[in-house]
């Protein structure tokens, strides 16, 4: 599928392309305009603290797909210990689509987790050209 098709696409199901910043590491942030398909939060109640998890998928104008996990911790005094991890995956949709799938999974121990497959599944859904990468993983 042709990057234009693709764009065509997503702008006409989702609207004109966003500008997204990533924030990273040592002042290496990463910005792209595209779309942000999916965005899913999840929290773990502890008796001491709260962990939270965020995974997020975008497709950009160029057809990438990017994802991002954040991890963090919640306590009295506010967030700790946030991690946030990003991948740019290229190729043909559907090789980009392939990439995208085995990164998350290879972020949760080479299997989609819940939250990560529901990320996925609402990703595919705004974009049907994924979909033939929505595959739920066993255990």
């Amino acid at each position: 599928m042709s990057t234009s098709t693709l764009t065509s696409s997503l702008t006409q199901r989702l609207g004109g392309a966003q500008k997204h910043v990533i924030p990273g590491k040592a002042d290496r942030d990463l910005g792209f305009s595209g779309w942000c398909l999916s965005r899913v939060t999840n929290y773990l109640q502890y008796s001491t603290f709260t962990q939270g998890t965020e995974v997020s998928v975008y497709v950009t104008e160029g057809e990438k797909i990017v994802t991002q996990v954040r991890r963090w911790e919640e306590r009295a005094g506010g967030r700790h210990d946030e991690e946030s991890r990003v991948a740019v995956h290229d190729g043909e949709v559907t090789v980009a689509s392939s990439r995208a799938v085995a990164w998350l999974a290879d972020e949760t121990d080479n299997r989609l987790n819940a939250i990560s497959e529901k990320a996925w599944a609402d990703a595919c859904r705004r974009c049907p050209h994924l979909k033939g990468e929505h595959v739920k993983q066993g255990d």
